[in-house]
């Protein structure tokens, strides 16, 4: 009897596409910039997307750095809208937006810049670890 691979569990074929050397070096490199845990990264990586994205993560992580030359400093403030919402959408778009708002809400009332990255950033974080 042949089962519909729909019905079947993908868990351990995603891991097996995120632990290959290319996705481990991106994965490694996404995780260490937000200061997440590679496992809990990959468990949400592997909850939320499909095999395709899943494969196709790192060069959709190499276009966003060549289309963000800042890449590096987005990463570390955590505040990645494009990168996790359109390249590899572990965000939906409406609460990245409402992230991105809240953080402008927090300037506007006087909290510092960095203060009120800092606020975004972790709402970031809860966003992807949510499922991890």
């Amino acid at each position: 009897m042949t089962d519909y691979i729909y019905e079947k569990d993908l868990f351990a074929m995603k891991f097996r596409i995120l632990i290959s050397p290319v996705h481990n070096r991106v994965i490694s490199e996404i995780s260490g910039g937000l200061g997440l845990n590679i496992q809990d990264l990959r468990k949400s990586l592997i909850e939320t997307l499909d095999m395709s994205y899943l494969e196709n993560i790192p060069a959709r992580y190499k276009s966003w750095c060549e289309e963000n030359p800042d890449h590096e400093k987005d990463l570390k403030s955590g505040l990645c809208s494009k990168l996790f919402t359109t390249y590899i959408p572990v965000i939906k778009k409406e609460r990245m937006e409402e992230i991105n708002k809240s953080v402008i809400r927090l300037e506007e009332s006087g909290t510092s810049e960095q203060d009120a990255v800092k606020s975004g950033r972790n709402e970031v974080l809860v966003e992807i670890l949510k499922w991890a």
